[in-house]
């Protein structure tokens, strides 16, 4: 299981936000903490495996949508 305690950090030189002071975060600062690619989580989103909130035409991926993702096994659809 994923543990999404982050210290805090200035996310544009790669470090994680504080999730204890954030209620929501951008798409690329939800990437950075879940390991993957931008790319990667629009795909999970458009796939509805992670749930986003719309503010106009802002993206917001909230503390508790990580932690659900974070917490639910995977599958790749890679074989050994």
């Amino acid at each position: 299981m994923a543990d999404l305690n982050f210290s805090g950090g200035d996310s544009k030189r790669g470090d994680y936000p504080q999730l204890s002071n954030k209620l929501r975060f951008t798409r690329e600062e939800a990437a950075r903490m879940l390991s993957m690619s931008l790319r990667s989580l629009d795909y999970r989103v458009s796939n509805q495996e992670i749930e986003v909130k719309r503010d106009g035409k802002r993206v917001y991926i909230t503390v508790a949508a990580l932690r659900q993702y974070a917490q639910r096994d995977h599958h790749t659809g890679r074989t050994q």
